[in-house]
């Protein structure tokens, strides 16, 4: 039985008011690294937590472990904020 592997990357913390899965999609693309518009980053919405997860899938090999590296400790901007 082989083995399928799976490259699923966990984003932790992410502010309430300002995460969309669209938001990131921009993220990523902003550090190059581009995720398959098919597979949308699931976002784990809980009213009870102060921060939402996330889980972003990435089939290539290569995108994955460089998205590891550079999302190691993602920013995401908030739209009103200047810099």
């Amino acid at each position: 039985m082989a083995t399928e592997k799976r490259n699923y990357l966990y984003l932790y913390d992410l502010p309430k008011e300002i995460t969309t899965s669209t938001k990131i999609a921009e993220t990523f693309k902003e550090q190059g690294i581009d995720i398959s518009s098919d597979k949308k980053p699931q976002i784990a919405r809980d009213l009870f937590r102060p921060f939402y997860s996330a889980i972003v899938h990435i089939e290539d090999d290569a995108k994955y472990k460089e998205a590891v590296e550079k999302m190691k400790y993602p920013v995401m901007a908030r739209e009103d904020q200047n810099g």
